[in-house]
């Protein structure tokens, strides 16, 4: 793919999920500003933040040790 480049993306959001357990979903607000829901079921995070008002959220999983994966 010549000519396309990817932009390096590193946010911190330990303030954000410092209190939310080690292998759980978590949804969080479009800005990253703020977490909307969390649990052990993605699908069910992801609705409880859909239908609270947040059209597009971010969904990430807190690692069981300290590596980050974002979907």
């Amino acid at each position: 793919m010549e000519g396309l480049t990817m932009a390096a993306l590193a946010i911190d959001l330990s303030g954000l999920t410092g209190d939310i357990p080690k292998g759980a979903w978590v949804a969080v607000a479009h800005d990253w500003s703020r977490v909307l829901s969390y649990g052990s079921e993605m699908n069910k995070v992801f609705e409880k933040a859909h239908n609270g008002g947040e059209p597009d959220p971010i969904i990430i999983k807190i690692p069981e040790t300290n590596t980050a994966v974002m979907l």
